[in-house]
């Protein structure tokens, strides 16, 4: 039996946005993530995600079962490729080379996942319901970026002079969530990507000749 044109299929927009586009997911992903950084995970409802994507609340249940669902997508869509391009970097090294040079790298393309991402994705990273036990995939996602993190550190910490009174681990940790602040710089997205590195190799006491001799070494490996 057709449709009658008084009830159309599909899930329409409640108004025509001039700025939304073609995906009505990306579009409440987008509006979602705006939300959850302005106001907080708690503070947004879906309605008001709805209204921002330019749906009717109704349209975005086809979509996302609901808040818990859209941030779960948001967190997945930069740890798993950035986790992919980690093992990657990590499975690709000169077993000899210097480990500045894999640090430098994960770190840029870390940063770089996430600034093409956009959407504050990093800052989505320090909400407090994120760590409350209600996405363990993420979780355990994250805690294993974090320990190639710690594996270059450590690996640098052996062959630096300078000594910290810091593990490994919590300098890992330190570089990991420098790139999560990478939303907070303004720029160029490859010149943002380049500063973290460098500024993640200072972390860890690299010298400023060796800090340049290994950004030539990674644009020649790249």
């Amino acid at each position: 039996m057709p449709h009658s044109p008084r009830n159309p299929v599909g899930r329409p927009r409640a108004v025509r946005r001039g700025d939304a586009s073609a995906d009505p997911k990306e579009d409440i992903l987008r509006a979602a993530a705006a939300l959850f950084v302005r106001q907080g995970f708690a503070g947004t409802s879906t309605r008001v995600i709805a209204e921002l994507a330019g749906m009717r609340q109704a349209s975005l249940y086809y979509y996302f079962s609901g808040k818990d669902d859209i941030l779960r997508a948001l967190l997945a869509e930069t740890v798993h490729p950035t986790l992919d391009k980690a093992r990657e970097l990590q499975a690709t090294a000169d077993p000899d080379g210097d480990p500045a040079v894999g640090l430098y790298r994960l770190v840029v393309a870390d940063a770089t996942i996430l600034l093409e991402a956009g959407r504050h994705v990093g800052a989505l990273y320090s909400l407090p319901e994120v760590w409350s036990g209600s996405y363990p995939e993420f979780v355990k996602d994250h805690a294993s970026l974090e320990s190639i993190y710690t594996g270059w550190c450590r690996a640098l910490a052996a062959g630096t002079a300078v000594t910290f009174p810091v593990a490994s681990a919590d300098l890992g940790r330190l570089c990991c969530r420098l790139v999560e602040s990478s939303y907070e710089y303004s720029g160029d997205l490859s010149a943002v990507a380049d500063t973290l590195g460098c500024l993640a190799l200072r972390l860890n006491g690299v010298s400023d000749a060796r800090i340049e001799s290994v950004r030539v070494a990674s644009r020649t490996a790249s």
